[in-house]
């Protein structure tokens, strides 16, 4: 029920950090917001009532590079929720999907490194924010608690609601520029399920195997 969640109708401030509700993708402009933190919310979602005081709290203990949390699907006319909790940071599984989700907070000055963003929809603009600051990222940061709150119509939800909306052929093209800029020689295809992909790395050479 919405007692869970708190909807943003603006940007908001909240001592070093702004709350960026995504609207028009291309219209942001990182170098015109001068708070050390920018936190992406799609706009229509919400976020939990304590999800500034979590954010805040491990911005200041830890100043990580990058943030990210746990996130629900509230269903069948927002009576019942379905929860996606998440592992920590694994730089091998984001290139398999963009498990992050939909809350991401992100360092001003890494965002501001970044030349272009291309993407149109709001998760594959999350993806392609995560892929070109991970290399730069040495402390990322996953939040166990449920802190974002997405909505759905449908009488029932899975895991592949979460990527309802992310576009499968531009998230691959985001992945095969990744391996292209970061020299990793790998071949880049769809996966079972949406959302997902399998990264078939180039065997170099005649590298010894040990069977344990």
């Amino acid at each position: 029920s919405d007692d869970h969640a708190r909807t943003m109708s603006s940007v908001s401030r909240f001592d070093n950090l702004s709350i960026l509700l995504c609207r028009h993708l291309t219209e942001i402009d990182f170098h015109a917001i001068s708070s050390e933190y920018i936190l992406f919310i799609k706009n229509g979602d919400a976020l939990s009532k304590y999800a500034m005081q979590c954010l805040t709290l491990r911005i200041a203990l830890s100043s990580p590079d990058l943030i990210y949390s746990d996130e629900a699907i509230l269903y069948d006319n927002k009576n019942k929720i379905f929860n996606f909790y998440k592992t920590d940071c694994s730089p091998e599984l984001i290139l398999s999907c963009n498990y992050f989700g939909n809350l991401l907070c992100v360092k001003t000055c890494l965002l501001k490194k970044i030349k272009q963003i291309d993407s149109k929809c709001y998760q594959n603009f999350l993806y392609e924010i995560v892929l070109k600051i991970l290399p730069e990222s040495k402390v990322i940061i996953h939040i166990d608690e449920v802190l974002y709150y997405s909505y759905s119509s449908k009488e029932k939800v899975s895991y592949e609601d979460f990527y309802a909306d992310f576009d499968q052929a531009a998230g691959r093209r985001l992945l095969e520029n990744y391996c292209k800029e970061n020299s990793i020689n790998a071949s880049v295809m769809d996966a079972r399920y949406h959302g997902t992909y399998r990264v078939k790395y180039v065997i170099q050479g005649e590298p010894l195997i040990s069977i344990i």
